[in-house]
């Protein structure tokens, strides 16, 4: 008796017969390939709006961190600036526009909405910088979903903050 072929066999009468399984497996792995291979497309350019009256407050459940007066354990310190409001936007406009987890999706006067994407999971969280007053910019970093984010707001907005102090002009 001959030797028992494997299903995959070229020679096999079972593979020979299966002409749609052959096309289905050869379809399935180049649309895998295409969908790898496709270019990054540009993230659209921001919109322009009109700044909310002020932060919106955490809300229980998604994990958030805000820099308002009644947020509890959940507020963030403001970020101070000198000079102009415009020049602080722009600045915070270049850090966004360095890191690849962020995106610049809203803009206004006083205002700037950024989409923070988690490296590990690729979640989407929202980040909104507002003026609070004079030298003051209000942070707000939520969650879209989920229960917990093992610190990644305070760790997002401590290295906006650091990196954002760093470029600041040198005081005259």
């Amino acid at each position: 008796m001959g030797k028992k072929r494997h299903f995959f066999d070229r020679r096999s009468a079972s593979f020979r017969r299966r002409p749609r399984a052959k096309a289905a497996v050869l379809l399935t792995a180049l649309g895998i390939l295409a969908g790898c291979a496709a270019p990054p497309s540009a993230p659209p350019a921001p919109r322009w709006v009109e700044a909310p009256d002020a932060l919106a407050p955490c809300p229980l459940a998604p994990p958030c961190l805000v820099s308002r007066q009644d947020a509890g354990r959940a507020y963030v310190e403001p970020l101070p600036f000198t000079g102009a409001l415009s020049n602080a936007l722009a600045r915070l406009e270049a850090l966004i526009a360095e890191d690849p987890q962020l995106t610049l999706v809203a803009r206004g006067p006083a205002y700037l909405k950024v989409v923070a994407r988690t490296p590990l999971m690729g979640y989407e969280d929202d980040v909104e910088i507002m003026r609070l007053g004079p030298g003051l910019l209000g942070l707000r970093s939520a969650s879209r979903i989920g229960l917990f984010a093992g610190g990644t707001h305070g760790q997002r907005l401590a290295a906006l903050r650091a990196a954002f102090l760093a470029s600041a002009p040198p005081a005259p």
